[in-house]
C-alpha cells in the first residue's frame, strides 16, 4: 500500500509536470522548425522500448524482494509473539541464525535488483545525451543553411535542456512504477478476493423463534476432496443445551463454525428456526450467534471495551456522561464511572471475572496489553465468556470455554451460565463429563461422523466412546478392561455396527429405563 500511495502522490504529479513542460517546449520548437521539434521527441520511442523490455526483468525481481521481505517480517513477528517459547527452549541462537539466513536471501535479491537498475539508468541517460548532441548537430547544419537564426540556438538549448531533463526523470518514475505495479497486483488479490461465504442478494433477517438449529446431511471439508465432517444429521431444539464430545480432530469445532457461516458446507443444509443460514443476512446471523473460542483474543483496549465489544453501544451513553463530567486531554481515554457499567459488570459477575477485574489498577478502565498478555489464561477466558454473555445472543457456542480455568472456578462459572443458558440454544464443546452430563443432548463425533447421540444416561447404557471416557473420568482408569477387546475406533470402521449403534440410540431416547423405574 505504501508503494502504491507513493507512486500516486509523487510520480503521478511529476508525470503531469513532465507532460506540461515537454508539451509547452514542443509547441515553442514547432514555431521555430518542425524538423527540430520532431527530432526532440526522437528519444521517446527508444525509451519506451527499453523501459518495456526492462519491465519484464525488473517486475519478477521486485516481487522476489517483496516476498523475501515479507518472510523476514513474519519471522520477526512470530519470534516476538512466541518469545516465551523461544526462551523456554533456549533457541535464541537458532532463531537468530534462521533470521540471518533469511536476511542473506533478502540482501541477495535486493542486490540483483540494484544491478538491473545499474544498467538501466546509464542507458536512459546515454540515449538522452546522444539525442542532445544530435539535435545540436542538426541545428548547426540548419544555421549554416540559413533555416535557423543563431539566436534560435539559445532557444533550442534552453528547450532541449528542459525537455531531456524532464524526460530523464522517467527513470526515477519507472522505479516507483515497477514497485507500485507489483504491489498493486498483490493488493488487488486481497481486495478482489471472492467472499468465502457470499451474501444472498436478497437476505432475510433472523426469523422469530426459539433458536432451533437443524443439520441435514451436512458435509464439509477445507479441501472439498477431503471432507472433515460428513453425513451430519441432528436437531437442536430451541433453548436446549447440546454437548459435543469426541477425540481431538473429530470435527467438533468445524461443526459449530458452520452455524455462524464461517464456512459453508459443500453438501446439506443448516437451518435456524426453519430458514437456511445461507439465506439470512450475514451480520444479523452473527449478531445472534456468540462464540467463546478455545483461543481467546483480547484487544489493546480497556477491560470494559473488551467485554462490550459485541455491543459497543452499551458504553456509548456512559462515555457521553463521563465526558460531560471529566476534563481530559485530547486523545486520552475517558474513565467510565463504576455506576455506569451495570450490564458490563453483570456479565463479568456471571463469568466470575468481577473479582479479579476489581483488583486491577483502574478496574474496568484498565488498559490491557496486546492480546491481553498482562492477564492469565483463565482470566482472559473469563473475559471472553463475559463478552459472549453481554452480546445476548440467541445461540451461544462454548468451544471448550472452561478448559483454562480450575475446577472450582469452572463450577462457579457453570452456576452463572445456568442462568445465561436458560431459554437459549447452547452448543457446548467439552471434554469433562461433569460438564457434559447436564446437556439435553450429547453428540459424540469421531472421524467427522456422529457415532452416538442421546442424553448422558442413555449413552452410559451404550458401548462406545462416551462410556469409555466417562468411566475413566468418573471412576478412574482401572485395569479390569479386556486388553484384547478392539478399540471403539476399530469398531467404527464396521458400518453395520455404526448403523446399529445409531438405531439403538434412536430407540433409547424413547425406551431407555431410568434409575427410578420410569421409561
Amino acid at each position: 500500500l505504501q508503494n502504491v500511495r507513493q507512486f500516486v502522490q509523487t510520480a503521478v504529479l511529476t508525470s503531469l509536470e513532465i507532460v506540461l513542460v515537454v508539451g509547452g517546449y514542443e509547441i515553442l520548437l514547432l514555431t521555430k522548425n518542425v524538423t527540430i521539434a520532431l527530432l526532440a521527441l526522437a528519444p521517446i520511442p527508444l525509451w519506451v522500448w527499453y523501459i518495456l523490455r526492462f519491465s519484464t526483468k525488473i517486475q519478477p525481481a521486485q516481487k522476489q524482494v517483496m516476498e523475501a521481505d515479507d518472510r523476514n517480517v513474519s519471522l520477526i513477528t512470530e519470534n516476538i509473539a512466541g518469545v516465551h517459547v523461544v526462551k523456554a527452549f533456549a533457541t535464541e541462537k537458532h532463531e537468530i541464525a534462521r533470521y540471518n539466513a533469511h536476511l542473506e536471501t533478502f540482501i541477495g535479491r535486493v542486490m540483483s535488483r540494484v544491478k538491473l537498475y545499474a544498467n538501466f539508468t546509464p542507458i536512459i541517460r546515454g540515449i538522452a545525451s546522444a539525442s542532445h548532441l544530435s539535435l545540436y548537430l542538426v541545428a548547426a547544419i540548419f544555421i549554416i543553411q540559413g533555416k535557423l537564426l543563431v539566436g534560435d540556438l539559445l532557444v533550442l538549448g534552453a528547450a532541449m535542456n528542459s525537455i531531456l531533463g524532464r524526460l530523464q526523470q522517467v527513470s526515477a518514475i519507472n522505479e516507483q512504477y515497477q514497485n507500485a505495479i507489483v504491489s498493486a497486483r498483490r493488493l488487488y488479490e486481497v481486495l478482489m478476493a471472492p467472499a468465502t461465504v457470499p451474501q444472498d442478494p436478497d437476505p432475510q433477517p433472523m426469523p422469530m423463534g426459539p433458536g432451533t438449529v437443524q443439520f441435514e446431511s451436512v458435509a464439509f471439508g477445507y479441501d472439498p476432496s477431503k471432507p472433515v465432517i460428513r453425513g451430519v444429521n441432528f436437531t437442536a431444539r430451541g433453548g436446549s443445551m447440546v454437548a459435543i464430545v469426541g477425540p481431538t480432530g473429530a470435527g467438533k469445532t468445524t461443526l459449530v463454525n458452520l452455524i455462524a457461516r464461517f464456512y459453508d458446507p459443500q453438501q446439506g443444509h443448516i437451518t435456524i428456526d426453519g430458514v437456511d443460514v445461507r439465506k439470512l443476512d450475514l451480520d444479523d446471523l452473527r449478531r445472534n450467534v456468540a462464540f467463546v473460542f478455545q483461543e481467546t483474543y483480547l484487544f489493546s483496549d480497556t477491560v470494559a471495551a473488551n467485554i462490550a465489544y459485541g455491543r459497543p453501544q452499551v458504553l456509548d451513553r456512559a462515555r457521553e456522561q463521563a465526558a460531560n463530567g471529566q476534563s481530559t486531554a485530547p486523545g486520552r481515554p475517558i474513565d467510565l464511572p463504576h455506576d455506569e457499567l451495570g450490564e458490563v459488570e453483570a456479565a463479568s459477575r456471571l463469568a466470575q471475572a468481577h473479582e479479579f477485574i476489581a483488583d486491577l489498577p483502574k478496574g474496568y478502565n484498565t488498559m490491557l496489553g496486546e492480546r491481553g498478555a498482562s492477564l492469565s489464561g483463565g482470566q482472559r477466558q473469563r473475559l471472553a465468556i463475559a463478552r459472549a454473555i453481554l452480546s445476548n445472543p440467541r445461540i451461544l457456542v462454548l468451544d471448550d470455554a472452561t478448559a483454562a480455568v480450575d475446577p472450582e472456578t469452572e463450577d462457579l462459572i457453570r452456576r452463572g451460565m445456568d442462568f445465561v443458558m436458560r431459554d437459549r440454544t447452547t452448543f457446548l464443546i467439552a471434554h469433562r463429563v461433569s460438564t457434559v452430563k447436564r446437556a439435553d443432548l450429547v453428540i459424540v463425533m469421531e472421524s467427522g461422523q456422529i457415532t452416538q447421540m442421546g442424553t448422558h444416561a442413555e449413552l452410559m447404557l451404550q458401548d462406545g466412546h462416551y462410556r469409555q471416557i466417562a468411566q475413566v473420568q468418573l471412576y478412574g482408569d482401572t485395569s479390569d478392561f479386556d486388553e484384547d477387546q478392539p478399540s471403539h475406533m476399530d469398531r467404527l470402521q464396521d458400518e453395520r455396527k455404526v448403523d446399529a449403534a445409531l438405531l439403538h440410540s434412536a430407540k433409547a431416547r424413547t425406551t431407555t429405563p431410568l434409575s427410578d423405574g420410569s421409561v
